[in-house]
């Protein structure tokens, strides 16, 4: 009995570790690659940001540097000129502002835009003043509310045909050269009116 015990739990071990043994452990089954498209759409985008304001604040220098004659410089000055008396000339009643008529006061304004674009189109992107109206025009007087200040943009502060660089780097910084013409500002004070910038990818 002894050995018939023994014969049978030997067969079950025998039994039991070929069934172990050909068991595999954590099986895995790996298919082959499959390709999926991905596609992703970015939308164009042309974004244009301005200053709010323009300020230019002339100087004595600046109207001094159109006098015909000496003195220079200062915001109050005197000078001796002509010979009073009899059959004399008196004083000279020239002004010597006489270039304030005649000439402008060029005044280059930097940073005025910046413009960010990703345009596909081969036009590229265009920065325009006034775009549609005149590169000239009139500054009314604040205070006191009287005179006025013509004013005109030089057409190299327009810009076109600029590649664009995407929407992380700018596709342009740029200012604007303007000439202030002082003939009608009779008073001293301040002059204000409005210029328009654009940006187009035509």
């Amino acid at each position: 009995m002894k050995n018939k015990f023994l014969a049978i739990a030997a067969a079950s071990t025998a039994a039991l570790g070929t069934a172990l043994l050909s068991a595999p452990a954590h099986a895995q089954i790996t298919g082959s690659d499959v390709p999926v498209n991905l596609n992703v759409t970015v939308p164009e985008v042309l974004f244009l940001k301005t200053v709010k304001d323009i300020n230019v604040n002339l100087s004595a220098a600046d109207l001094a540097s159109q006098f015909s004659g000496s003195p220079t410089g200062g915001f109050a000055f005197d000078n001796n000129s002509g010979t009073a008396g009899t059959a004399q000339t008196g004083v000279n009643v020239q002004t010597p502002f006489a270039g304030t008529a005649t000439s402008q006061f060029n005044q280059t304004i930097p940073s005025v835009y910046v413009v960010w674009s990703n345009s596909p189109r081969t036009g590229g992107v265009n920065v325009t003043f006034n775009k549609g109206g005149s590169l000239t025009g009139t500054l009314n007087a604040v205070s006191p509310a009287t005179g006025s200040v013509d004013y005109s943009i030089a057409a190299t502060s327009n810009l076109t045909g600029l590649t664009p660089k995407g929407l992380v780097t700018p596709t342009a910084v740029g200012g604007v050269d303007l000439a202030l013409d002082l003939t009608k500002a009779a008073v001293a004070g301040q002059y204000t009116g409005v210029i328009t910038v654009t940006a187009d990818a035509p």
